[in-house]
């Protein structure tokens, strides 16, 4: 019997459009945004989440609009 989780983080911030989420997929970002409250986003962290996340069978999935927010998820077994 299989016993998955799907882990979702979901956020009400700036967004993003399909070309910086092909970025952050493919580690093509070379510059961070702002948030809502100015604070830097989009650092290190999710490379290294999807990173790992790659080494174990899973993978980053990101779903996002600009102005309305971002769902970043995975599945663990």
């Amino acid at each position: 019997m299989e016993n998955n989780v799907l882990i979702s983080v979901i956020d009400d911030g700036i967004g993003m459009g399909e070309s910086r989420i092909r970025d952050i997929l493919e580690n093509n970002l070379t510059s961070s945004l702002r948030g809502t409250e100015k604070e830097k986003g989009t650092g290190p962290g999710i490379f290294i989440s999807r990173e790992f996340l790659e080494k174990h069978n899973s993978k980053l999935c990101i779903s996002s609009e600009p102005g309305k927010g971002t769902t970043v998820s995975f599945m663990i077994d």
